[in-house]
């Protein structure tokens, strides 16, 4: 069975990734971005179907899968009868994953971004 997390950024996605090793758990990192993007600047007409046949594709091949929490995305993913976890901060916590984004090295305008959003 494949547990698929769609996890805000920053909530512990790559930490949970970097103890794949040391705990025996396949996991499978899908960043969405990879999916997303025909070119810099050129969104992929595929998108978000080519992310779900991918998703698809490797369920029951690994424990976990970590997917994006873009709206599309989790629509998609209940469109398809995946079972998704969503993790997401509390709104409370805000000022928190601003820091959490700069320690990390983001750039500004994804920072402003999720500050706005």
């Amino acid at each position: 069975m494949t547990i698929v997390i769609a996890g805000f950024p920053g909530v512990g996605k790559t930490c949970l990734f970097e103890l794949k090793e040391s705990h025996g758990i396949n996991i499978l990192d899908s960043d969405s971005s990879k999916f997303s993007w025909s070119e810099p600047g050129v969104r992929n007409p595929d998108f978000p179907n080519n992310y779900i046949q991918h998703i698809k594709e490797n369920m029951g091949k690994v424990d976990i899968i970590l997917v994006s929490t873009h709206e599309v995305v989790l629509d998609a993913l209940y469109e398809n009868g995946v079972d998704t976890i969503v993790v997401h901060p509390h709104p409370s916590l805000r000022d928190e994953y601003i820091e959490r984004y700069k320690k990390r090295g983001n750039d500004e305008q994804f920072i402003e971004f999720i500050g706005t959003n």
